[in-house]
C-alpha cells in the first residue's frame, strides 16, 4: 500500500502510513469524531424556562432572591430575565421566559442536578408550572 496525503483544514498536509499489520480505523473517521467531541465540550449550554403560572408567590419571591447565586457557583449568567417579547412566527404563546446560560452542558447539568439546586427546584416546582429545557449552543 502507498502512502496517502491527505489535506486537514483545507490548508494542512498529513501523510498517513498504513499499516499492514493490524487493522485500523480511518484516521480521518477518528480525528472527525474527535474534533465533534472536543466542539461539543466546549459549547455553552443553555437552560430555557416558561414559567405557565405562579401558583406561589411567595415561595417563587424567594425562589428568585436565591438562585441567581447557585447559577454563578456554576458558571451561569442569566440572558434573559423575563421582559417583554413578540411571537413573530407559529402560534407558541410564552407566559414569562427566561434563558440562562452555562459555559458547557457538562456545567449546566451539573448545576440543575447540584445539591446547593436540589431544595430551589423543589421550591420552584411547588411554586410555579413551569416548561424547561436544555439546548447546546453553536
Amino acid at each position: 500500500m502507498a502512502n496517502t496525503i491527505v489535506y486537514l483544514f483545507a490548508r494542512i498536509p498529513v501523510l498517513i502510513r498504513p499499516s499492514t499489520t493490524t487493522p485500523c480505523r480511518p484516521p480521518l473517521i477518528y480525528l472527525t469524531e474527535r474534533l465533534e467531541s472536543t466542539e461539543k465540550e466546549s459549547m455553552p449550554g443553555y437552560f430555557l424556562v416558561d414559567i405557565r403560572e405562579i401558583k406561589d408567590p411567595r415561595k417563587m419571591k424567594q425562589y428568585r432572591s436565591r438562585v441567581a447565586a447557585v447559577v454563578e457557583t456554576f458558571g451561569g449568567r442569566y440572558l434573559v430575565r423575563g421582559g417583554p417579547f413578540e411571537v413573530v412566527e407559529g402560534t407558541y404563546q410564552p407566559v414569562r421566559l427566561a434563558v440562562l446560560e452555562f459555559p458547557s452542558m457538562d456545567q449546566r447539568r451539573r448545576s440543575h442536578h447540584s445539591e446547593e439546586y436540589r431544595g430551589l427546584k423543589q421550591m420552584h416546582l411547588a411554586a410555579s408550572v413551569s416548561n424547561g429545557f436544555f439546548m447546546t449552543g453553536a
